[in-house]
């Protein structure tokens, strides 16, 4: 088997930027506002994670506590 170094040659003369692929700009604006929809969208699990973990600790405290 031998290797043809012409395909090697054409890859390497080739310009990168032709096969770029190029994205529209974007307003930052527009992908701050999407960004801070999602942010706030996963607060509420978040909180309610955070007040349903605490919460055992707390009724344990309001049940127990007045026992002194």
């Amino acid at each position: 088997m031998t290797l043809n170094s012409e395909g090697y040659d054409e890859v390497a003369q080739q310009n990168p930027s032709e096969h770029a692929i190029t994205l529209p700009a974007f307003d930052p604006e527009v992908i701050l506002q999407d960004e801070v929809k999602q942010l706030l969208s996963l607060t509420a699990p978040i909180i309610l994670t955070y007040i349903l973990g605490y919460l055992p600790g707390i009724m344990a405290l309001i049940l127990v506590g007045h026992i002194d």
